[in-house]
């Protein structure tokens, strides 16, 4: 009896030890492609879609303006163009299948996403906001534009959506923006949450919120003018394109701070509004366009997370973003707030780009971001960086910790970016990264 027992102990202790060395095994991942130099800006707008319906995703690059990335900070430079390609992975290389170029001084666009929507047998992939988009058509791909000053032809997408939305044409009242996607009830039916401003006066009571259908002709299903307790104007709400999320739209009262929460009530099934006493969101705020702000689930299938920034003061006498991690309480009283550790490089000046999502495809999501290092010199105007070193790395959660799981060999400019995507169409997601040299890299995981 004894001796079964023991061998029953040492099974136990072998297969734990097998776990604990099997969580603790790190990813590798091989460069396995590289493109020359692109262009003379930093890539402030990238996507990927089937516009040709045939499996086959395009990659979408846009060279724009670089002051939209908050891990960077150029100097314009007006000899410079503003660039935007379309790629398709094709005989082991990426393909350009159309481009399109604007002079300095006739760039009026400030986009920093685009997205890729089915709408009536036609897939269209359009800037937010739209200011460009681009479909196939007739066997080539139609790159439709607008500009300040001309006539304004509204989204291609959908015909409610004003142009004007972020000052980007002359003040036109009302005007109805998108603000949120979501998912309400979990069964994969997409609601798009718009904001309707009907005057250009800040005053009160003249504000809409409105939840459309996903569907054409995007019948309104819920509507709330504010008052004098709802008064909106604007929203906190940078994760607008999680598509997947089911959590409500967070709305801030600009009369007390505190935190709204537009939720859909699965019993009554009908929309509501709670009130909550949060005001600080622990979430940085980078401006109406940012996409920031990530939710997802990287500890439970069960449990979304809000990911952002926050702000935290370096020894320099600087200050810097990090990552956080933000949970709503279940009744909405407060907020659970962890900021991210990993082991970091010396001279660590803040954290770079970032996502969040499921790269090794066990249902759980990841989080990939840049980690900077450097020594930073500042100036009456500018920052100089000096002996700077750039890390893209990858956590995950391990059930007690996030574990760094892979990094990158160092960049050594600023500006890197990169998105995690099936771009070769193998099966297993790729990281696609958009270097500081102006080029495109393909990492895969061996």
């Amino acid at each position: 009896m004894k001796r079964v027992a023991l061998s029953l102990y040492i099974a136990l202790f072998f297969l734990m030890l097998r776990h604990s060395l099997y969580a603790a095994e790190k990813w590798k991942f091989q460069k396995t492609y590289e493109t020359g130099k692109l262009a003379d800006r930093r890539i402030s707008l990238y996507t990927t879609g089937e516009l040709k319906r045939n499996g086959e995703k395009e990659l979408i690059v846009g060279y724009l303006d670089p002051y939209l990335d908050v891990s960077v900070s150029d100097e314009r430079d007006e000899k410079s163009d503003f660039n935007f390609y379309l790629f398709e992975w094709e005989n082991n290389d990426l393909m350009p299948k159309f481009s399109k170029k604007w002079k300095y001084q006739d760039e009026q666009y400030y986009a920093v996403d685009m997205k890729i929507w089915d709408v009536e047998g036609r897939t269209i992939g359009e800037s937010f906001p739209p200011y460009f988009a681009i479909e196939w058509q007739n066997g080539q791909y139609n790159f439709m534009e607008q500009k300040k000053g001309e006539h304004l032809l509204g989204s291609w997408i959908f015909p409610w959506q004003s142009t004007n939305c972020s000052e980007f044409a002359k003040d036109q009242w009302p005007r109805e923006c998108l603000y949120g996607i979501r998912d309400f009830g979990g069964n994969g039916e997409l609601k798009l949450i718009t904001l309707t401003s009907l005057t250009k006066e800040r005053s009160r009571s003249n504000d809409i919120l409105k939840v459309r259908s996903s569907e054409p002709p995007f019948p309104v299903e819920f509507e709330h003018k504010s008052s004098e307790t709802d008064f909106w104007r604007g929203t906190i709400d940078y994760g607008r394109f999680s598509k997947d999320a089911r959590q409500g739209i967070l709305l801030r009262n600009s009369l007390d701070q505190n935190l709204s929460m537009l939720k859909y009530d699965e019993k009554t099934k009908n929309y509501k509004i709670i009130k909550t006493k949060i005001k600080d969101f622990g979430i940085k705020y980078e401006g109406i366009l940012s996409n920031r702000y990530i939710i997802s689930s990287t500890r439970n299938k069960g449990i979304e997370e809000y990911w952002g920034y926050t702000q935290v003061n370096l020894k320099d006498g600087g200050f810097t973003n990090t990552l956080v991690r933000v949970e709503l309480k279940p009744d909405l009283s407060g907020i659970i707030k962890k900021e991210i550790n990993f082991q970091r490089h010396k001279l660590f000046i803040g954290v770079g780009h970032f996502d969040v999502t499921d790269i090794d495809g066990d249902g759980l999501d990841e989080v990939i971001f840049l980690e900077e290092t450097g020594k930073r010199v500042f100036g009456e105007e500018t920052t100089d960086y000096r002996k700077y070193k750039g890390y893209i790395k990858i956590l995950k959660w391990n059930g007690k910790e996030y574990e760094v799981m892979w990094e990158s060999p160092a960049y050594t400019e600023r500006g890197t970016t990169f998105l995690v995507e099936d771009i070769k169409g193998t099966g297993k997601k790729q990281i696609v990264v958009f270097t500081p040299e102006r080029t495109i890299q393909i990492w895969e995981r061996e």
